[in-house]
């Protein structure tokens, strides 16, 4: 009776941690997922998000090659091409925002495009991770109250 009664305190000690664990790991605001981001990424892009804006700047061989300037309100989480091959993604602005995407060379020359495209030299694991997080980031931008239990890798 003994053993039964503490293998069912174990049981529900273990369910209370796993919950609070699995909601504190997986409730990432935007400056968590962004230093994620920054993390994964560390050397090939560096992420800023103010006011619904986000800038990534890139680099190629350790300087700057250019950087990307969006509303992320603007970005349609439909309409997204995702190659794990060349672990590459595409994100298309949304049908009534082209242009949304900036463009800025190291040169200084702007242009406007319809998407947000990430060329990454990741593993797998890392690779499937940034995608969740970018994901995620959208989506906190995008709709209020948004909350996941889905982790980033």
């Amino acid at each position: 009776m003994q053993q039964k009664i503490q293998l069912t305190l174990l049981i529900f000690i273990f369910t209370i941690f796993s919950f609070s664990f699995n909601n504190y790991a997986q409730d990432k605001g935007f400056d968590e997922t962004i230093d994620y981001l920054n993390l994964k990424l560390k050397g090939q892009a560096h992420f800023e998000y103010k006011r619904k804006a986000v800038k990534i700047d890139f680099y190629k061989n350790g300087n700057f090659s250019h950087s990307f300037k969006v509303d992320v309100r603007d970005l349609d989480t439909n309409n997204i091409s995702v190659s794990y091959e060349n672990k590459s993604m595409i994100i298309y602005c949304q049908e009534d925002y082209t242009g949304c995407v900036e463009r800025e060379t190291r040169t200084g020359d702007v242009s406007y495009m319809d998407k947000l495209i990430f060329n990454t030299q990741t593993d797998d694991k890392s690779f499937r991770g940034f995608e969740n997080a970018i994901m995620h980031f959208i989506r906190l931008a995008q709709i209020l109250d948004y909350t996941s239990d889905k982790p980033f890798e």
